[in-house]
């Protein structure tokens, strides 16, 4: 996967289909493939120079993009613990 631009973004998050788990979107990424994807920041990703770093959804999990303003109430409980 190689990005050829990358856009920072606010009020967007990955939610899990079963809404069991929430991602805050730190930005989009347009690839090489010219396909756009969300980049989450979650806990424990890092470098090998032990830095933060953004990765995309794991793709064992089946979810979705949703703005903060359609998220229901229980996945704006969740967003709140980011």
């Amino acid at each position: 996967m190689e990005i050829k631009n990358f856009t920072a973004c606010d009020g967007w998050y990955f939610v899990e289909r079963d809404s069991k788990l929430i991602f805050k979107v730190a930005g989009w990424a347009l690839l090489e493939s010219g396909d756009i994807v969300g980049m989450i920041a979650p806990t424990g990703a890092r470098t090998s120079d032990q830095l933060p770093r953004l990765t995309t959804p794991p793709s064992a999990v089946d979810g979705h993009y949703v703005p903060a303003e359609c998220l229901t109430d229980r996945q704006q409980a969740l967003a709140r613990r980011l």
